[in-house]
């Protein structure tokens, strides 16, 4: 079994509120938060969070990142599980936005350990 390594959450650099307007159509409740990703780097850019439901009967959460202004300035990056899977197997695709998912939302990753006292 192998396991990803993801950013620490407490190094993100997060915004109070969106930079950029949602051009997709999100209810307020999708909207999870806005990060600065690259902030480490010489290229740094806010991206607001969205996660929402996607195709209807699927029941899977999707990722939405809205990077600039303009209509099209989004990445929609599939469903959760599949965007934390590719930001895993390559770590320089938006690790913020990883590391701002895994923080704020819930999500049964890991095996709980047993209490073994009686």
């Amino acid at each position: 079994m192998t396991h990803a390594v993801f950013m620490n959450p407490d190094n993100l650099v997060e915004l109070p509120k969106r930079a950029f307007p949602d051009g997709c159509g999100h209810r307020e409740s999708e909207y999870i938060g806005t990060v600065v990703c690259g902030a480490y780097s010489t290229h740094t850019t806010p991206a607001d969070v969205y996660v929402h439901e996607g195709d209807i009967g699927i029941n899977q959460a999707h990722v939405c990142i809205r990077y600039g202004k303009e209509g099209y300035e989004y990445v929609s990056a599939g469903s959760v599980m599949d965007f934390l899977a590719a930001t895993a197997a390559n770590g320089d695709w938006h690790p913020e936005v990883a590391a701002l998912i895994l923080k704020k939302l819930d999500f049964f990753c890991e095996r709980k350990h047993e209490d073994t006292r009686h």
